[in-house]
């Protein structure tokens, strides 16, 4: 019989006897009912004696698709895929990497809107680095739009109070900036200027992205330029100057056009 008497005269041998701390009468008066199922998923996330820590991983997971309401569950699943993804970054395992995150992505994204829901931060910044992770590698692997789309995604969802909001939202924009630069790369200037306006407020927020923007309009003029279509380089360049009024290069450059032919 579970009672108060119970707790103070026989809990600590009866605890004791099992290999277990004393517990109390307030903790079990406070206990937490649990179907079979949900009691598994416990189990599997308390470990055994002599489990290595890929057999542990393992079972964290599984008790995440097991239990797929717990939300302390949820948010060690995806501490374990954020490890396996560190694992792999450091061994530039980037194809493994991407591989691994088309499987588990879609769980990934259904922990990330039930932490939303919940307004569970810390399970929420763990799904943004696992959505970085999965971007940087379809970067490097060449799959650029599915890169940008979740970049997009990322951005999105990402959250100025996360701990480690500051590293994220950096890593975010280099995607965008690595993006930027092969297509400055290939000329390709309109694919550039798409990248930039689904980007503009993070871009204009960071030296790098905004001086990369400004040399696609710098090169689209000095091409018009070159081809002798002066009211295009000149278009080029105050459109430049009216998006980053900062930026010397398109002022400068947009005065010495202007001082040389009449519009």
């Amino acid at each position: 019989m579970h009672d108060e008497r119970f707790y103070r005269e026989d809990a600590v041998g009866w605890s004791s006897h099992r290999g277990l701390r004393p517990v109390t009468w307030d903790e079990y008066q406070h206990r937490r009912i649990l179907e079979p199922f949900q009691l598994m998923a416990l189990a599997m996330r308390d470990g055994r004696a002599g489990a290595t820590d890929e057999d542990r991983a393992r079972l964290h997971e599984l008790s995440a698709v097991v239990d797929a309401a717990d939300a302390d569950a949820q948010r060690e699943r995806l501490q374990v895929t954020n490890n396996e993804a560190i694992a792999l970054y450091d061994a530039k395992a980037w194809r493994t990497m991407a591989r691994m995150f088309d499987v588990v992505m879609p769980a990934v994204d259904q922990i990330a809107q039930l932490a939303a829901a919940t307004h569970d931060r810390d399970t929420s910044q763990l799904a943004g680095w696992a959505g970085w992770y999965y971007a940087h590698a379809l970067t490097i692997v060449g799959r650029t739009d599915d890169a940008m789309a979740r970049t997009k995604d990322g951005y999105a969802r990402f959250d100025a109070s996360w701990p480690d909001a500051e590293k994220l939202r950096q890593n975010w924009i280099n995607v965008v900036i690595d993006r930027l630069c092969a297509l400055i790369d290939k000329k390709d200037y309109a694919g550039a200027l798409r990248v930039y306006g689904d980007y503009k407020e993070p871009c204009r927020a960071e030296k790098v992205c905004a001086g990369d923007v400004a040399i696609v309009y710098v090169d689209q003029s000095v091409d018009a330029q070159n081809a002798g279509d002066w009211p295009s380089a000149r278009a080029a360049l105050q459109q430049c100057v009216a998006e980053l009024p900062d930026d010397a290069r398109c002022r400068d450059g947009l005065a010495d056009l202007e001082s040389r032919h009449k519009f």
